[in-house]
């Protein structure tokens, strides 16, 4: 017996276009210059207390690096990955903002079938009346890149989220077969 009843549902949808300048620094290396123009939109379908539709488009300047020596994309046995990111952002509703990522992940070979890749997630947002499209959602097993979005092990895809966010992660990969792995994934 279900004793939770549902007292909001809010619609959401957030379209996103980038145009930037990249430069790759051989196979491993890419740096990113560009702007990026961001439109929310807030729905309440059903809401106890009556706010309206709420919409804003938002505009910014960013830049990026990414750094891949993995050797398999997917199963690396060794190799690093990280990604530094910041944006200034702004509105014509808004004050400025500034936002903040890193990403890193690196993976060590223990022997043949057994590999160790500890990683470290963090993100700031500084601001006033901040976004919720700006925080930076935990939640989920893989690290899908969208908006800042972290793979946290224990929650569901973006259950929750903060606009200050660090945290470390260790996954040890066990080789089975040739393209068969199990993972043992910690926070």
């Amino acid at each position: 017996i279900q004793l939770v009843k549902e007292i909001a549902t809010i619609n959401c949808s957030v379209t996103n276009a980038k145009l930037f300048l990249q430069s790759n620094f051989s196979n491993i290396l890419a740096f990113r210059i560009g702007g990026e123009w961001t439109h929310a939109a807030i729905k309440p379908d059903v809401s106890l207390i009556e706010f309206g539709n709420f919409s804003d488009n938002f505009w910014d300047l960013f830049s990026s690096l990414y750094a891949d020596t993995y050797d398999h994309p997917y199963f690396p046995k060794k190799g690093q990955q990280a990604l530094v990111e910041a944006k200034f952002i702004t509105s014509i509703n808004l004050e400025p903002i500034t936002y903040f990522q890193l990403k890193y992940r690196f993976a060590q070979k223990l022997s043949k079938q057994f590999t160790l890749i500890p990683s470290v997630y963090g993100g700031i947002t500084l601001g006033d009346s901040i976004p919720i499209q700006y925080s930076f959602p935990l939640g989920g097993l893989t690290g899908i890149d969208r908006f800042g979005h972290m793979p946290f092990i224990g929650y569901k895809y973006f259950e929750t989220g903060n606009y200050n966010v660090i945290f470390g992660r260790l996954d040890l990969q066990f080789q089975i077969r040739k393209n068969m792995y199990l993972i043992l994934m910690g926070n």
